[in-house]
């Protein structure tokens, strides 16, 4: 039988050494053991830096909100001899306490299990360190205050510069708005205004875009005489009102006669009511932040730090709640830490922008000059009423 010499094997090459590959492949995985469990001490540097620095991250988002809804300052609750239990707001000094147990939730959260090399983590207390520049402000305004008697008795517990806005038609809305007067609140008329959704219930007393301009007037002095001391009113829904130029109109001539401030509280983003309180030179301003458009602690929380950031970013912002138990508590815990964070807690009409009109100067003659009322193109393109 004739042997094929092109398939003999190279005499060359070298035979294939399996055991000294095992060999091989064992004192390296035991040489990388030793240099893990010696050097390393069983953490990789880049592993060690980037668990010092998730720690300091989760140190900082827990203390924040553990300042919004953790019992850090339990709220309290008051038993009045007559009507329901309600909320307190706690004292300039649990703030500080609160301050002090955040610096240590943030210096014990940023501490892992297994203790690791000073890095980032010593930075977080910039969280807590007391503001020493320019202070921001911030107003908080409670909206639907009235209907809920115990939660109602909770905002008018907060500090005297939350301010406080008042359904007409609520029952005792008079009695609670004397009471939110004599604590030192700013207090507002919560106006009622159509909406979007012709379903929604408006309640006793609203504003309509189909009303005659009798029964428009009517209809606001009713509001108007529901209770007394308030300084401006803003809008409760008012989706479709307040992008009715006529509507807007005819109510910031009125406001304009009363001497009123008007907020915008924004609930549609096409609304118009800042620029024509603009127009007819009615003090207003805007709503920057809801603060309970869902009602859980987190969404509560997590609002309340966007509050604090529009304030650092603009000086000032202007947030909207209601009485809710979830908003109630988390505002009793967070506003006493404000002031050694750099924030100013004040009443609204501290950041009410005067809607004076805009004018120019026109040259017609030589040392002849006329005034005119000019409207603000960009963002106001129709003609509104004298």
């Amino acid at each position: 039988m004739k042997i094929d010499d092109s398939k003999k094997r190279n005499p060359y090459k070298p035979k294939r050494e399996f055991k000294a590959y095992a060999k091989f492949l064992v004192v390296a995985v035991m040489l990388v053991f030793i240099v893990d469990h010696y050097l390393w001490d069983g953490e990789r540097p880049y592993i060690t830096n980037m668990k010092a620095e998730y720690y300091a991250e989760q140190a900082e988002k827990d203390a924040r909100e553990k300042l919004a809804i953790e019992a850090l300052l339990p709220p309290k609750i008051v038993f009045p001899d007559n009507g329901e239990p309600y909320f307190e707001a706690p004292s300039e000094s649990e703030g500080e306490e609160a301050t002090s147990k955040i610096q240590s939730l943030v210096i014990e959260k940023s501490n892992p299990a297994e203790p690791v090399k000073e890095t980032k983590k010593v930075e977080t207390s910039k969280a807590v360190k007391p503001f020493t520049g320019e202070r921001m402000k911030i107003a908080i305004v409670i909206d639907d205050v009235g209907m809920n008697l115990t939660q109602s008795r909770a905002a008018i517990n907060l500090n005297p510069n939350v301010t406080l806005a008042f359904l007409p038609y609520a029952e005792t809305v008079k009695s609670l708005a004397e009471q939110g007067k004599a604590k030192g609140h700013e207090i507002i008329i919560h106006v009622p205004m159509e909406a979007m959704n012709s379903d929604v219930n408006l309640g006793a007393l609203a504003l309509k875009a189909d009303m005659s301009p009798l029964d428009f007037t009517a209809e606001f002095q009713k509001i108007a005489q529901s209770f007394d001391g308030y300084v401006g009113v803003n809008n409760h829904m008012g989706s479709r009102l307040t992008q009715d130029k006529q509507a807007m109109s005819q109510l910031m001539r009125l406001l304009k006669s009363k001497g009123l401030y008007f907020l915008d509280s924004k609930t549609i983003a096409t609304s118009i009511a800042a620029d024509v309180a603009a127009f007819y030179g009615v003090p207003f301003a805007v709503r920057d932040v809801f603060l309970d458009h869902e009602d859980t602690p987190a969404f509560v929380a997590k609002a309340l730090r966007s509050t604090e950031r529009i304030a650092r970013d603009h000086g000032s912002a202007i947030a909207i709640g209601h009485p809710k138990k979830n908003t109630m508590v988390a505002l009793a815990k967070w506003i006493p830490t404000l002031k050694a964070r750099g924030f100013d807690l004040v009443p609204l009409s501290e950041l009410i922008q005067k809607g004076a009109p805009v004018i120019e100067m026109v040259k017609e003659k030589p040392k002849a000059k006329k005034v005119k009322r000019v409207i603000k193109q960009k963002r106001l393109n129709f003609n509104l009423p004298e």
